[in-house]
């Protein structure tokens, strides 16, 4: 999510948002969880789980780590620009 905001804000100033503490930010919580779920759920291979991609191709590894980073950002991404 700090990758994905500072590449919105492009080395800019911080907005007076980031100070005001009634604000909320649901962009970055909702892209973590969705994030997280989805990549487990298709791209985890591990002793308890193996999600779908890896039970038909098991050449390609636990990489949900990877897979739930870029989901999260671009989904973070696209919630951040919707609600600009």
């Amino acid at each position: 999510m700090v990758l994905t905001d500072l590449f919105l804000r492009r080395g800019g100033e911080p907005p007076p948002v980031l100070f005001d503490r009634r604000h909320t930010n649901w962009a970055g919580p909702i892209a973590m969880i969705v994030g997280v779920v989805v990549s487990v759920w298709l791209f985890s291979n591990q002793q308890q789980y193996v999600g779908l991609i890896p039970q038909r191709v098991p050449a390609v590894g636990d990489i949900a780590f990877e897979v739930g980073f870029l989901i999260s950002a671009a989904l973070y991404l696209a919630l951040r620009r919707r609600s600009s």
